[in-house]
């Protein structure tokens, strides 16, 4: 009866990701690796998913800033899955939405910086996303703009 029991609780279980939309497997994609704009001028490296969570770890590199250079690491980004009617499924298929958020304070808070990019995960595991910074310093410099639209590739 027990067995009986929590296989019909597994089931159950299983049926409710699969039509809640959510993710009951360690997906494939985002591929981890390093991404490098076509400009050379950014770079994330994709450390760690979770599927579950469609969160990203990684590193956020740029060559340049209003103070020059800068890297960001940890929890850097996110993605979210949408049903592919071509493939007949809803997850770890491309392309998907993706984005990544990083901002650069240093102790004391001088300034603050922030680089937003968002955009989709190709089939061809390349990431096509716009971006855009903010720059806040203590002198009341407020600076926006646009990073462009890039393809990052490994």
């Amino acid at each position: 009866m027990n067995r009986i029991y929590t296989l019909c609780l597994s089931f159950a279980l299983a049926v409710i990701i699969l039509f809640s939309g959510g993710v009951a497997f360690a997906s494939k994609l985002p591929e981890l690796g390093t991404y490098v704009s076509e400009d050379n001028n950014f770079t994330i490296e994709i450390i760690d998913t979770d599927s579950r969570i469609g969160q990203i770890t990684g590193v956020y590199r740029t060559t340049y800033s209003p103070v020059g250079s800068f890297t960001k690491s940890g929890n850097i980004g996110s993605f979210s899955w949408v049903t592919n009617q071509e493939k007949g499924r809803c997850c770890d298929t491309a392309p998907f939405s993706i984005g990544f958020t990083v901002i650069e304070r240093p102790s004391g808070w001088p300034y603050a910086i922030r680089d937003t990019w968002a955009g989709a995960y190709q089939e061809n595991n390349s990431l096509l996303m716009g971006g855009v910074r903010s720059y806040v310093n203590d002198e009341a410099v407020v600076e926006v703009s646009s990073l462009g639209t890039l393809t990052f590739s490994k």
